[in-house]
């Protein structure tokens, strides 16, 4: 992989994010929908503030499981258990769950600067943003894995 290339050459310009006041279950509605592992979270203003990731949702997911435990094979069940969780997370707001003050990277960042940072973190996203912070993208670990796949070398 040319290490010149830069986050710009590799990153997505189309990203999906959501509003910090959005409710969890628009969050997970649009994951779902549209096949995402992580949403950036923006404050009003357009600002990254926080990304949300599937793990951070891990309480909910939890709590879901001790509920479906509970209940029979049932399929009457299984809704009741889908209707519990939405009454109980449904209203609950994405920064309750964001992970705050996520790492994030500008677009003219060295695409190996954004691996050491998505190794040294343990995380797969970065938002890239202007120096106000505006989203401009996402560049994810298989962007990364697309290019060395695409240039043909070999990682040591």
């Amino acid at each position: 992989m040319n290490a010149e290339l830069k986050v710009k050459d590799l990153m997505a310009r189309s990203v999906v994010a959501i509003d910090y006041d959005a409710t969890v279950h628009s969050a997970l509605d649009i994951m779902m929908a549209d096949k995402l592992s992580c949403l950036p979270v923006l404050a009003d203003n357009g600002v990254c503030i926080g990304m949300l990731a599937l793990p951070d949702l891990m309480p909910i997911a939890s709590e879901s499981d001790h509920l479906l435990d509970e209940a029979s094979d049932g399929v009457m069940d299984r809704l009741w258990v889908i209707d519990v969780m939405r009454e109980r997370f449904g209203s609950d707001q994405v920064n309750e769950f964001m992970t705050d003050d996520p790492v994030l990277i500008d677009e003219e960042s060295t695409v190996s600067h954004a691996a050491e940072l998505m190794l040294s973190n343990g995380i797969h996203h970065l938002p890239v943003v202007d120096s106000d912070r505006q989203l401009l993208g996402i560049i994810s670990s298989m962007d990364l894995l697309r290019a060395i796949v695409s240039s043909n070398v070999q990682p040591t």
